[in-house]
């Protein structure tokens, strides 16, 4: 249940070449001349969470089910209005919000997570129209729920003519995934983890390890094999 009016803003921290910005403008500015309508966006300059309120009573039940007056909600500002709970009976937390393809990039989510230690679960809010109703629409919701299963957050997907559906911290599937190009809207009650996975502390230094010990396997390989 909606338990607050306040809003906040975050911009993207990756832009995508060509449709937000145009690589190389600053160094070459007639480039604008050839390429006209590229973008033209700016990255945030800082790492930025999503506020939201809790009441302080709240307990996870997966099992329960969402009342109808919940999903009225949904489209009734009026009803959220008249049915805000006493400030006294909240709390405030934050949420890791990524747009589109920004959830693919590990490093980006990691760094969210090196600076802040009180993320809840994430939210990918994208727009997959371009990729039409094929499976580049599958295998951009299979890679970027993987950030979820790294650093033990739910994660919740909400798409425009996408794969709109919910994970746990284990990458399990919570609620039905929607139908791509369908109109229609998911409930999903997610649970607050506060656990640190070890990638979430440690990052890629397991890959830098095996990858060192490969190449010190590879070299003394071929050492022996010259020797032959």
């Amino acid at each position: 249940m909606p338990t607050s009016t306040k809003t906040q803003s975050s911009s993207k921290q990756i832009l995508l070449p060509f449709g937000e910005y145009l690589p190389l403008e600053k160094e070459f500015p007639w480039l604008r001349i050839i390429f006209p309508e590229a973008g033209n966006y700016e990255i945030e300059n800082q790492l930025t969470l999503l506020p939201y309120t809790l009441k302080k009573d709240y307990a996870y039940n997966p099992k329960k089910n969402f009342s109808i007056e919940s999903i009225q909600m949904i489209n009734s500002p009026e009803l959220i209005l008249q049915n805000l709970a006493d400030e006294k009976e909240l709390e405030q937390r934050n949420f890791l919000g990524l747009i589109c393809y920004e959830a693919m990039y590990t490093n980006l989510v990691w760094d969210f997570f090196r600076q802040h230690k009180d993320i809840d679960f994430i939210i990918n809010s994208t727009n997959d129209s371009w990729f039409g109703n094929y499976l580049e629409n599958y295998q951009h919701d299979s890679v970027v729920k993987l950030r979820g299963v790294e650093f033990g957050r739910y994660f919740i997907r909400a798409t425009l003519n996408g794969v709109t559906t919910s994970y746990n911290h284990l990458g399990e599937e919570i609620i039905p995934p929607s139908i791509i190009d369908a109109k229609t809207f998911r409930l999903v009650d997610a649970k607050v983890l506060k656990e640190k996975t070890f990638y979430a502390e440690y990052g890629s230094i397991l890959t830098w390890i095996m990858s060192f010990l490969l190449l010190v396997l590879q070299y003394s390989t071929s050492k022996k094999s010259r020797r032959v």
